[in-house]
C-alpha cells in the first residue's frame, strides 16, 4: 500500500508586486490587515485540502489569534475579502467556510510534480437535518479492481488446475542462472545529488536547508534545480536559500515544469544586456527581479 496522498503545502508563491485586494484592505485596515492575509494564506496552506471550517470553535480562535488581531476585525476583514471575491464568497457567508480558488490554483505546480489532483472546493449536503463538508473522494490508482463487479467464486475444477500448476512449478528444475554484469557503485539518492551538486557553493548543514531541498526534490524537475544552482554560483550566491529564491521566481512566473527557464530569459536577455554569443553571462539578481512578472492576488 503507497504512502497517503498529500494535500497540504509548505510553501506558496508570495508576489512582490499586489493588486487591487491588498490595496483596498490594507487601505481600510493598514498593515493588520496585510498581516492577517498572509497568515491567513500560511494557515491555508497548511490546512488538509487548503480550507478553514470557521464553525469550529477550535480553528476559528486559531485563525485569529495567531493573527494578532481581534474576533471582530477578523471577520471584517473576511467580509470584504469575499466581498473581493479573493476568497468563495458563498462558502464564507453561508457556512463560515474558508477557500481560495486562487491559492489553490497557485500550488497547482505542486501538485503536478506529486501527480496529484490538486485539492477541490468543499461542497455541502444535507444530514440529519445538518450541514456538513462533503469531501471530494480521492481515485485510488494503486488498484485495477472494478468495486462493482463481484469477486469470482472458485470452482473445483479451478482448485484442481491450481494444484496441477502448482505441482509442475515445485517438479521442473531451474534454469541454470545467467551471471549478469553488477554495477559496484551505488547510485545516489536525489537528495545526495542534490547536495553535492550545492557543494559547489555551500554546504546543507541545517534542518531548515534540508527541509528545503526536499521540497524541490518533490516539486521541481531535476534540470531546473541544477540551472538554479548553477545560476546561483555565477552571481555569487552562497546559500541554499539563494537557490531556492530562483526556483520559486520560475515557478511563480512560468507556472510550467516544461519550460525551460534559463533558455528563455537568456535568449531574451541577450538584447537587453548587449550580450550575445561568447560574452553571454548569468542574469543579476537586479535583472531577475525587472524580468518577473507580478501576477498577485
Amino acid at each position: 500500500m503507497g504512502r497517503p496522498s498529500k494535500s497540504t503545502a509548505d510553501y506558496f508563491p508570495h508576489m512582490t508586486t499586489h493588486k487591487k485586494t491588498m490595496a483596498i484592505i490594507e487601505g481600510r485596515w493598514g498593515n493588520d490587515a496585510y498581516a492577517f492575509w498572509f497568515k491567513l494564506l500560511e494557515c491555508l496552506g497548511n490546512a488538509p485540502g487548503h480550507y478553514i471550517d470557521c464553525k469550529r470553535v477550535d480553528d476559528w480562535d486559531f485563525l485569529y489569534m495567531n493573527s494578532r488581531v481581534s474576533e471582530q476585525l477578523a471577520t471584517d476583514i473576511l467580509n470584504k475579502l469575499s466581498d473581493l471575491d479573493a476568497i468563495d464568497h458563498d462558502l464564507w457567508v453561508e457556512h463560515r467556510v474558508i477557500w481560495s480558488d486562487n491559492f489553490v490554483e497557485g500550488l497547482r505546480p505542486l501538485y503536478q510534480r506529486r501527480r496529484q489532483v490538486p485539492p477541490v472546493k468543499p461542497s455541502f449536503c444535507q444530514k440529519n437535518g445538518e450541514l456538513f463538508i462533503h469531501k471530494p473522494e480521492q481515485a485510488d490508482v494503486s488498484t485495477n479492481i472494478n468495486p462493482s463487479t463481484p469477486p469470482e467464486i472458485p470452482t473445483e475444477i479451478d482448485k484442481e488446475k491450481k494444484s496441477i500448476v502448482k505441482k509442475s512449478r515445485e517438479t521442473t528444475p531451474l534454469p541454470p542462472e545467467i551471471p549478469t554484469e553488477k554495477n559496484e557503485e551505488n547510485e545516489p539518492s536525489d537528495f545526495e545529488f542534490v547536495v553535492q551538486q550545492l557543494g559547489k557553493i555551500c554546504t546543507v548543514n541545517s534542518r531548515v536547508d534540508s527541509d528545503m531541498v526536499s521540497d524541490w526534490i518533490e516539486t521541481m524537475p531535476r534540470d531546473w534545480i541544477e540551472h538554479a544552482i548553477l545560476i546561483a554560483k555565477d552571481q555569487g550566491g552562497k546559500t541554499v536559500k539563494y537557490v531556492d529564491t530562483i526556483l520559486q521566481a520560475w515557478v511563480a512566473k512560468y507556472n510550467n515544469f516544461d519550460v525551460k527557464p534559463w533558455e528563455v530569459e537568456n535568449s531574451g536577455r541577450r538584447g537587453k544586456n548587449g550580450l550575445s554569443g561568447s560574452d553571454q553571462r548569468a542574469p543579476t539578481a537586479a535583472e531577475y527581479e525587472r524580468d518577473r512578472s507580478s501576477p498577485g492576488w
